[in-house]
């Protein structure tokens, strides 16, 4: 693509459809069945297909299709210290903000090693030929299943 964006231009929204497979490769890593540079393959080649499907489709600003995440924010939390998992209130059903893997606040948090956002940038930019957009959670967003405990001081009414 060249030239300026349209007026209006088009882009997209959430997370691309997980390629069938992809699933596979979650379940096989979960197991430790997978070195890093088969995951490191596997998202790679998602990503190039998700970023694919936008150009076919005629997108005007594309993403990575966000295959690293799982979902919005749920990959994030694997990224942050300072904080602990807790039990897993819901097991059916697809998880909602108020009812997926809560997070007990045990200490200072801190992402030393950043979201990878900047990583999933990194590798899609130089595949992309049309302007790329990159979701990122808000504070609010990563706020919502930590819950205070440890050392973290209680707010008093």
């Amino acid at each position: 693509m060249s030239g300026p964006l349209p007026l209006i231009p088009t882009t997209v929204c959430g997370s691309h459809g997980l390629p069938s497979w992809l699933h596979l490769v979650r379940e096989a890593a979960a197991a430790d069945r997978l070195g890093p540079i088969d995951l490191q393959e596997a998202y790679e080649d998602a990503v190039r297909l998700a970023m694919q499907d936008q150009v076919e489709a005629d997108v005007d600003v594309i993403s990575d299709g966000e295959m690293r995440r799982v979902t919005f924010i749920r990959g994030f939390y694997d990224r942050l210290e300072g904080i602990r998992p807790l039990p897993i209130p819901r097991r059916l059903g697809a998880p909602n903000y108020d009812s997926h893997c809560p997070y007990e606040v045990v200490d200072r948090v801190t992402a030393p090693r950043g979201l990878g956002i900047v990583e999933e940038f990194r590798f899609a930019r130089p595949r992309a030929d049309r302007p790329m957009r990159v979701a990122v959670p808000g504070p609010l967003t990563l706020l919502i299943p930590l819950r205070r405990g440890g050392p973290m001081p209680r707010r008093t009414a």
